[in-house]
């Protein structure tokens, strides 16, 4: 068994940075409108965009169903080098995507009023009514962005194009602020300029998006030769939990207002306003953390690597404790200022905005544990309990706890209903992980993996960091294919193969003066030889070296002829900013 993780720690970490910044950066828009407009346009104004949040989860719940199958498909097969079917799958998304987008622009511009009275408008006086209808109509036209942030998000991060996803991040922050200043204190445009600025930043941020995947060096492509509805119900299967989160989402909010309009009237609407407008944005680090999981644990689950899941479920917690209970605190500390950036002091919904933030402020950790396994769950194939923890977790609990700690408390009871819901879904989590946890050890107990899953399948890993460490590599793998009963002819070659390429990586990538890693996978299954090499050198894919410099010359190039000739399946990808080669005998 390997003895360092060095490689893994290296995606997660590099990896986690990026989407929290990504999360974050996606629900700035909101904040930054619900300040905006709260300081200038009013708490009626506040209280339409509160009205409004419901919309991006509708529409996420689409895009979310097409997204997480995606990833979900994506990440399984560049675990498994099998290109082609990633970008099948990739190419049916976007397809389907930008016509649903262009459906649903229409649908909303064309019958807003119903649409915005359907959210909560109906029965509000008329300036209430009619700003919510002008944020609506205006947010519909950056339908097509939201949604394809959405989709293509999770696939540059495959690709490992940081650059480019910190690019969206700040044309989306940078375009919405400048835009909505503008639209304050320059055009005078009101809710509809506030919902149109959002609108553009989304869809300038989901072209920057778009353009990583136009650059060199990229596993993804589009290709309406590749576009293949026939897989699209197998997406939505895997894409269920994901929309499960999204729909259950959207009636959190329609719940939440409802019960707040019936305890505490107009004033309570526009404080559950600042919540919900600062909602997405605080659980933007534990969101972060759970998209991480979901990436990479699709790809380890794909390699059936048991002790990678087990590191990345102890960092994903380690992370939860360092970083959501610090904010927890800072958070309770610092609720009157937050919400003096969205209201006056002489608002008479400030007190009650004080304390729904801080309540929710105690519920973030447990959300991020929640999140984790929602995404964990999706990553690791069982679509299923992902979906009914979704449920849980965004109202199976609310309900119950909103009516009753509203009876007993009154608003504040509304407030403190959030953080119980949570905390209540993080235990019972936890003690069906001990009751029914099918392995004696507790960690696996906790991850769900049953005993001897993977008894049949035999692995070989190592981890290389510098030169002369692959020294003796090709008799360790050979004895190891010999011991487990491979032939002779086969346990050869498959030493050969892995001796010849992590030969070329040290003497070729380790050659720039930096630390580097080469995470070698053997695994034998079914007469199987499955051989994963991968390494964080600069981009080099093999297949297309040797046939860019392809010779008749018998002794030209022997070692990579004998790879490409003799295996059976030699597939190459760039996942996580990694060179990946899998190698089947």
């Amino acid at each position: 068994m390997r003895s360092d993780k060095k490689l893994l720690q290296k995606i997660f970490n590099s990896s986690l940075g990026t989407i929290i910044l990504s999360e974050l950066a996606f629900s700035v828009c909101s904040v930054i409108d619900g300040i905006l407009s709260g300081q200038y346009l009013g708490d009626t104004a506040l209280a339409a965009i509160g009205i409004c949040a419901p919309f991006p989860s509708i529409l996420a719940v689409f895009s979310g169903i097409l997204s997480a199958g995606c990833q979900a498909r994506c990440s399984y097969y560049m675990g498994r080098g099998e290109k082609d079917n990633a970008n099948s799958v990739f190419s049916t998304v976007i397809l389907v995507s930008m016509l649903f987008s262009a459906l649903m622009t229409f649908v909303i511009v064309v019958f807003t009023v119903p649409a915005a009275e359907i959210l909560g408008a109906a029965g509000r006086d008329a300036e209430l009514h009619d700003g919510t209808v002008d944020y609506l109509r205006a947010c519909a036209i950056g339908t097509v962005g939201m949604i394809m942030d959405t989709i293509l998000w999770p696939i540059v991060q495959l690709e490992g194009k940081h650059l480019h996803m910190r690019a969206a991040v700040i044309v989306l922050a940078g375009m919405n602020i400048i835009g909505d200043l503008l639209n304050m204190f320059v055009f005078g445009g009101g809710l509809f300029g506030v919902g149109l600025v959002t609108a553009i930043s989304y869809i300038c941020a989901s072209s920057v998006l778009g353009a990583a995947l136009l650059t060199k060096n990229v596993s993804f492509s589009f290709s309406f030769r590749l576009v293949k509805l026939s897989i699209l119900p197998g997406l939505l299967y895997k894409g269920v939990p994901k929309a499960v989160r999204r729909g259950c989402s959207s009636l959190r909010v329609i719940f939440l207002i409802i019960l707040t309009a019936m305890t505490a009237a107009e004033s309570g609407v526009a404080a559950l306003a600042v919540q919900l407008n600062l909602m997405d944005f605080l659980g933007g680090v534990g969101a972060g953390i759970a998209e991480t999981m979901v990436m990479i644990s699709g790809v380890v689950f794909a390699e059936n690597d048991t002790e990678s899941l087990r590191l990345l479920y102890k960092g994903s917690i380690i992370y939860i404790l360092l970083l959501e209970i610090p904010i927890t605190v800072l958070l309770i500390i610092s609720a009157p200022l937050i919400v003096g950036l969205y209201m006056p002091e002489q608002s008479e919904a400030v007190n009650m905005a004080v304390s729904a933030v801080r309540c929710y402020s105690l519920a973030l950790p447990f959300a991020a544990f929640n999140e984790m396994y929602i995404n964990y769950f999706q990553g690791t194939g069982r679509s299923t309990v992902s979906s009914v923890v979704s449920f849980f977790s965004r109202i199976g609990t609310i309900i119950p706890t909103g009516i009753i700690f509203g009876v007993l408390l009154g608003i504040d009871g509304i407030w403190f209903s959030l953080f119980v819901s949570e905390a209540l879904l993080s235990l019972g989590i936890v003690l069906a992980a001990l009751i029914f946890g099918k392995n004696d050890n507790m960690l696996e107990k906790l991850l769900f993996i049953e005993k001897d899953k993977y008894g049949d399948i035999r692995f070989y890993d190592t981890l290389i960091s510098q030169k002369g460490e692959e020294i003796g590599l090709a008799e360790r793998i050979g004895l190891f294919c010999k011991e487990n009963g491979v032939d002779d002819r086969r346990s050869y070659l498959a030493s050969l193969f892995c001796e010849e390429l992590v030969t070329n990586i040290t003497e070729y990538g380790f050659s720039e003066g930096k630390r580097h890693c080469i995470d070698l996978r053997v695994s034998l299954n079914d007469g199987e030889i499955r051989i994963r090499i991968r390494d964080d050198c600069k981009p080099f894919d093999p297949q297309k070296w040797y046939e860019l410099n392809h010779s008749e010359d018998p002794a030209a190039n022997i070692g990579i002829k004998i790879v490409m000739k003799m295996s059976r399946r030699f597939e190459y990808t760039t996942t996580f900013r990694m060179n990946n080669v899998i190698i089947v005998i």
